[in-house]
């Protein structure tokens, strides 16, 4: 990971609040394709129904649930945005609790409880910082920077908000190779061991699959030209891309590991036309999520996932800043973790939350926790298990390439 990777990342942490709800250039025209024109009423309704049926299918949602979930996370980013910087040394951490439809943030000191009760949140006490706990969490991508096979035993790791831990996975019966280098933080870190590895959801380009075996992630603008945002480890730097047999432009940059994004130049407009739009996978060609910005949101946050596999699929947010360990492939850093299914093919895709205020954008699909049923690769869900994947956050994406989201 290059070190400016690092830098943006920090900096946009400090200015998502403000650039999360900004609108930037946009896009008008028909689907990719030649289609007719996005974003008419019957057509919205159609996504909004998908997005509420997603739910209901993915988490067991009435619909009633589902839209309270959507209208508590409005407030639950406004505020969170708040009390992360006037809590300072003080924030332990964050998730929305959606049984109670909640923002429950976590501080160190009793005597901060009634200001966050009072910005509209609820507060527990902890015994860690989030800064400290980030810090634990910075020194192990330290040492695996160095030396990758000095943590070679584990496939994660995260800072937990509601445990106030580091949480580290670890392949099954090696908890023992990573006891050494975690002992000096005592129970400020956990293991968890799993018969799981995270692997990357690419596949291999069939005759008739789009896009080089991916999936196209968010429409972005940069020097008044179209790109997209997609995964680092779908093509490197200069492969061309290519969707039904039709060229779409080169990668112009490519990341893998380390990070997991790439930025993909288009450069046959006429053909290729772009706006700010998320695919709904519901039957209706016109039916699409437009998108009014980007966010960073909280854990237990829905998030919804549109991908050439699995379609539209919804999920938890579980985890943030997630280090993992694709093997093959390497390990990759700052991920968002949550428990949309994912597979093989919607690697890239589309990741955003949906609230009062609209759909937002959160990242592009990199990879998941699989398992086989004999003919391909599942997610868990499959089999009756919560899923596990990840994504690249858009935030840092759009820092790092200095673009801007299409929206409407």
């Amino acid at each position: 990971m290059k070190l400016t990777r690092l830098v943006h990342g920090a900096a946009v942490v400090a200015a998502i609040a403000a650039l999360s709800l900004t609108s930037t250039l946009s896009a008008g025209g028909a689907e990719p394709g030649g289609a007719e024109p996005r974003g008419d009423a019957k057509s919205t309704d159609a996504a909004r129904s998908a997005l509420i049926s997603a739910m209901q299918r993915d988490l067991g949602m009435t619909a009633e649930q589902a839209e309270r979930q959507l209208t508590g996370q409005t407030k639950a980013n406004t505020v969170l945005a708040d009390l992360t910087t006037k809590l300072g040394t003080d924030f332990g951490g964050a998730w929305f609790d959606s049984d109670r439809g909640t923002l429950v943030v976590a501080v160190t000191s009793a005597d901060r409880v009634r200001q966050v009760r009072d910005a509209g949140a609820d507060a527990t006490v902890v015994g860690r910082s989030k800064a400290s706990l980030d810090a634990i969490k910075a020194e192990l991508d330290a040492i695996t920077r160095r030396d990758k096979a000095a943590l070679a035993a584990a496939t994660t790791w995260s800072v937990d908000p509601k445990r106030n831990q580091v949480v580290m996975t670890v392949h099954k019966g090696r908890s023992a190779d990573v006891s050494a280098t975690l002992a000096k933080h005592g129970d400020a870190v956990s293991v968890v061991e799993s018969d799981l590895a995270p692997a990357t959801t690419a596949d291999y380009l069939d005759g008739g699959d789009p896009y080089n075996g991916c999936s196209v992630g968010f429409n972005v603008i940069r020097g008044g030209v179209g790109h997209f945002l997609t995964a680092g480890h779908c093509g490197t730097a200069g492969t061309a891309a290519y969707q039904n047999g039709v060229h779409i432009g080169p990668f112009l940059e490519s990341w893998f590991p380390g990070d997991d994004d790439a930025l993909v130049r288009n450069d046959n407009p006429g053909f290729w036309i772009q706006g700010p739009w998320v695919f709904a996978y519901n039957g209706d060609p016109n039916a699409v999520y437009n998108l009014n910005g980007y966010l960073d949101s909280p854990v237990g946050t829905v998030v919804c996932k549109s991908g050439r596999t699995t379609g539209l699929t919804c999920g938890w947010i579980r985890g943030k800043n997630e280090t993992v360990t694709y093997n093959p492939g390497g390990t990759v850093y700052q991920l968002t973790r949550h428990s949309a299914c994912v597979e093989q093919g919607d690697s890239g895709g589309s990741n955003f939350s949906s609230n009062a205020n609209g759909n937002f954008a959160e990242g592009m699909t990199s990879g998941a926790q699989l398992r086989s049923d004999g003919t391909r690769l599942r997610c868990l869900g499959a089999f009756g298990q919560e899923s596990v994947s990840w994504y690249q956050p858009v935030a840092e994406s759009i820092s790092y390439y200095g673009v801007q989201l299409m929206t409407v």
